[in-house]
């Protein structure tokens, strides 16, 4: 209460509150404790209190708030494509294009919402892979210079006579790189040669161009070449064999024993 002419007293009252500019004030009295409420109109937001108490001084306590247009940030980079629509203010949409050739993984649009962030993040737009060219191979259904969409999976198939090394197929494009490129190389023999019976075989690598020795047993000797090659994945000389020797064993020559075996041989004893 303050006191007024004629000392009577009269309430305190505040003057009525404005209305911020894009909104409203609410209130039922202007009076001392009397409470305004502040909203905004569809697509602003109040900045300052949303709420001022009439004081005794016949002041509203606080600052007066504005409302301001919920906007949304620019959506950011956007690489290898391009947007469609400009308006960022809220319940706009912008359309998400990638240029030609690109493959896009994530939402093609967002919308502004009401907390000025956008509905979904930027989608990518992923390049493709260019088709190398191979010696002796080639991209299965795919021509040198030919472009294959990220994502996608291709097999390498070798010429006759080369098969693929070190790197599996298929190949996969990852935005532009291929993950691997593999080697059609010489083929490699898949297997050992077959072993001579009462032999064996012996050979450091099966790859192309890798030699395979054969021996015998003690008391053999080979019947053939005793060195094979591996040639473009077949073996170039077949398995010998492994046939017992003569100076094996002990002889009878003329009433005498002559004894030829290794490791003696070639020199022989004559026992009578």
């Amino acid at each position: 209460m303050e006191v007024g002419s004629g000392s009577k007293l009269r309430a305190v009252q505040c003057e009525k509150p404005a209305n911020p500019q894009n909104g409203r004030a609410h209130y039922t009295s202007v009076s001392y404790n009397s409470v305004v409420i502040y909203e905004c109109r569809f697509g602003f937001k109040l900045v300052g209190p949303s709420t001022r108490t009439c004081t005794s001084n016949k002041d509203w306590d606080g600052t007066e708030p504005t409302c301001e247009e919920i906007k949304c940030e620019d959506p950011g980079p956007f690489y290898n494509g391009y947007f469609e629509g400009r308006s960022y203010s809220l319940g706009s949409t912008v359309f998400f294009r990638c240029f030609e050739g690109m493959k896009m993984e994530g939402s093609r649009s967002a919308t502004c919402l009401e907390n000025g962030n956008w509905s979904n993040p930027i989608p990518k737009c992923l390049a493709p892979c260019i088709v190398p060219e191979m010696e002796m191979g080639n991209f299965t259904d795919y021509n040198p210079g030919s472009h294959v969409t990220h994502g996608q999976e291709v097999n390498i198939t070798c010429e006759p006579r080369y098969a693929i090394i070190h790197n599996a197929t298929p190949v996969s494009c990852n935005n532009g790189t291929w993950t691997h490129v593999p080697v059609c190389a010489p083929a490699r023999c898949r297997q050992l040669p077959d072993k001579p019976k009462n032999g064996l075989v012996i050979a450091p690598k099966t790859d192309h161009g890798m030699k395979a020795l054969f021996l015998c047993r003690d008391g053999y000797q080979l019947a053939g070449p005793n060195v094979t090659e591996c040639y473009y994945g077949e073996w170039t000389v077949p398995s010998p064999i492994c046939k017992e020797s003569k100076w094996s064993r002990p002889h009878f020559v003329h009433g005498s024993t002559l004894l030829c075996s290794p490791p003696f041989f070639p020199f022989c004893f004559v026992y009578r």
